[in-house]
């Protein structure tokens, strides 16, 4: 498919920790929590498009600038182009959703499910989220239980909560309150 593909990649500091961004001729294919080595970025390009990539380290990328700015509180939404190239059909289209869940706002998985045409599908929505190789800018953090759990997060849950008290979702404590401990509080 992809012989001598050609990709950047930067490693940005955060509020979260170094977070790896990738970024190819289409978009940016991944957003890794840590700072992901370089024959590990190569490794998986070269099987992901069956072939040799060229891979070159810089000191900054489009989408790194991007993701300073959410963290500095100056940035809602990104403009940088994603590429879902290493998602399946199904989590492409699930991901494709997900895209246009806002700055602050949650979803639940089984809400994700029907919005796909797939109600009854939250499980499978739930493994497309922890697959998600593009965190944050595809917002899968933002992304909940229907009984209000933080549900899981490739980045850890920690992570997830910081992420969510970042775009004022609230102070989480040990996660959400579940639907019956909202109800009793009514």
């Amino acid at each position: 498919m992809g012989v001598n593909m050609s990709f950047k990649y930067a490693v940005a500091s955060s509020p979260v920790g170094p977070i790896t961004v990738v970024e190819g001729e289409r978009g940016v294919v991944a957003v890794d929590f840590g700072e992901t080595p370089e024959a590990t970025l190569r490794e998986r390009l070269e099987a992901a498009f069956d072939g040799p990539v060229l891979l070159e380290r810089r000191a900054r990328l489009r989408a790194t600038t991007e993701l300073a700015e959410y963290f500095r509180g100056r940035r809602r939404t990104f403009g940088v182009r994603v590429d879902l190239s290493l998602t399946n059909a199904f989590q492409r289209r699930v991901l494709e959703r997900l895209v246009r869940v806002g700055f602050g706002e949650l979803t639940t998985y089984g809400a994700l499910a029907k919005s796909v045409g797939k109600p009854g599908a939250a499980r499978a929505v739930g493994a497309a989220m922890a697959k998600n190789p593009i965190p944050i800018l595809v917002p899968c953090h933002r992304v909940v239980a229907s009984n209000g759990s933080l549900g899981g997060f490739s980045g850890g849950l920690d992570v997830k909560r910081r992420l969510h008290q970042h775009e004022g979702m609230g102070a989480l404590g040990g996660g959400w309150t579940t639907k019956s401990e909202r109800q009793r509080a009514h």
